[in-house]
């Protein structure tokens, strides 16, 4: 009887054993799990800065070629205005 008790308390130790290798294991993923997120919400929030700076130049150049097709607009008009009175009599 007391073999059978002296191998289930063996047992039990490497069991023990186990369950802290475990225990530590999980606490290291833990730890970089919560450095992954860390990483991850930077990295989130570089992707915002760099969307909103996207946007805001894209809107610039919008903005830039809109007023650049009119004055082009303009100036074909103008410049057909000019031939239009150049071909009328005074």
């Amino acid at each position: 009887m007391s073999s059978e008790l002296r191998a289930a308390e063996l047992r039990m130790q490497d069991l023990v054993s186990e369950l802290d290798q475990r225990d530590e294991a999980l606490h290291r993923t833990s730890l970089e799990r919560d450095d992954l997120r860390r990483v991850v919400g930077g990295l989130d929030a570089e992707r915002d800065g760099l969307q909103a700076e996207l946007d805001s130049k894209a809107e610039q150049v919008r903005r830039w070629g809109s007023r650049r097709w009119y004055r082009a607009l303009g100036l074909r008009l103008s410049f057909k205005d000019e031939r239009v009175s150049e071909d009328q009599p005074n």
